[in-house]
């Protein structure tokens, strides 16, 4: 019976560390890109679930360039131009553009953000005072440029490479990919399940064959002492 519930519990356990981020979505923004820059920065407000974030698609001028992705936890404060506070994600090399006011992808290293938390993004080119990344001139730093319930991508700052000048506010042309993280699939669900009530169920029959067996032993000692 021991090892029937040890199987059980083993297979609970690599239940739930299949347990996967749901189907991909997407929250883009619109694509009317009239300024351009080396880059651009802003923040990014994520909801009441915690995410996987997945991709990012930009508004990229025509022509092959070089990348660099970084972020910074709590958003971007008075961080503009202090290179120190903030981490380098990914970098990117030899990317062809997919043309003014299309999405080029770029399949960063997936990470995870809390609920409820503030990331600032940065995404540029290596080549500073060029207009390699299109946005849109904004209304004020802040601003909701795209929103959904997971996600709001807030209004920013152009940016010469690399962490220099600031030109603002300026908005995002572009689309960040996410999954809801560590939400088990349907079939993982039902495994758990099954599995709790299969241990539930052989502790019950373990504790009534004790009980019988203890009932057995004192019937036998008093057995014993009339004897």
């Amino acid at each position: 019976m021991k090892s029937r519930i040890a199987t059980v519990a083993a297979s609970l356990f690599l239940a739930s560390s299949l347990a996967a981020p749901a189907l991909a979505d997407t929250l883009a923004t619109p694509l009317n890109s009239n300024n351009n820059q080396s880059g651009i920065m802003f923040d990014v407000v994520v909801g009441s679930q915690s995410l996987v974030l997945q991709s990012l698609g930009v508004n990229i001028t025509g022509g092959t360039y070089d990348f660099k992705f970084y972020t910074i936890d709590g958003g971007i404060g008075s961080n503009q131009n202090n290179a120190a506070a903030w981490t380098l994600r990914d970098s990117f090399s030899g990317v062809t553009s997919a043309g003014t006011d299309n999405l080029t992808n770029f399949d960063i290293a997936d990470f995870g953000v809390t609920a409820g938390s503030t990331i600032g993004f940065y995404f540029t080119g290596t080549v500073p005072y060029t207009g390699i990344v299109r946005y849109t001139n904004g209304n004020a730093v802040g601003d909701i440029v795209a929103s959904n319930s997971a996600l709001s991508i807030l209004s920013g700052y152009g940016k010469s490479y690399p962490f220099a000048e600031n030109f603002s506010p300026r908005d995002f042309n572009g689309a960040i990919t996410y999954a809801v993280a560590g939400v088990p699939e349907p079939a993982i669900w039902a495994l758990m399940i099954l599995g709790f009530g299969t241990i539930g169920f052989a502790m019950r029959r373990a504790q009534a064959r004790s009980d019988v067996r203890f009932d057995a032993k004192i019937k036998r000692i008093a057995a014993h002492a009339q004897a």
